[in-house]
C-alpha cells in the first residue's frame, strides 16, 4: 500500500526531513500573495496599470502586500523592504558625496539586487 511505502521507505523520510528543515528556515522564501499568478504575469499587468515598466521593489511590494488592508504580508518582507530603503538611501547619498550628476536617478533595481 502506498502509505505503508511512504512510512517505510528511507529515501521519503530523508526527503521529508530535508523539506521539513527547510521550511522551518529563516532563509528560505518569503510568503507572497501572488497566489498561481507568476511574477511576469503581475509584472504585465502592473505595466499596463503604470503606463510603465515596474521596478523590481514595486513587483515585491505588490506580491508581497495583502490587498485587504494593503499590510505586508510578513515580517521577513517588512525587512528586507527596511533593509532595501535604508541600502537606497546610502547609495543615492554616496553618489551626491562623490558629485555624481545622477544621484536623483539611482537605479532602485540595482540597489535591489
Amino acid at each position: 500500500m502506498l502509505l505503508d511505502r511512504f512510512a517505510n521507505d528511507p529515501e521519503f523520510k530523508k526527503h521529508q526531513a530535508s523539506s521539513k528543515k527547510n521550511r522551518a528556515s529563516s532563509k528560505g522564501d518569503c510568503l507572497d500573495t501572488g497566489g498561481s499568478t507568476t511574477i511576469p504575469k503581475t509584472r504585465a499587468r502592473m505595466t499596463r496599470s503604470l503606463d510603465r515598466s515596474p521596478t523590481d521593489v514595486e513587483v515585491f511590494r505588490e506580491t508581497h502586500t495583502r490587498k485587504r488592508d494593503r499590510s505586508i504580508v510578513e515580517k521577513r518582507a517588512e525587512d528586507l523592504l527596511t533593509e532595501f530603503s535604508a541600502n537606497l538611501e546610502q547609495a543615492t547619498q554616496q553618489a551626491e558625496e562623490e558629485g555624481d550628476e545622477s544621484a536623483a536617478t539611482v537605479d532602485p533595481d540595482v540597489v535591489w539586487r
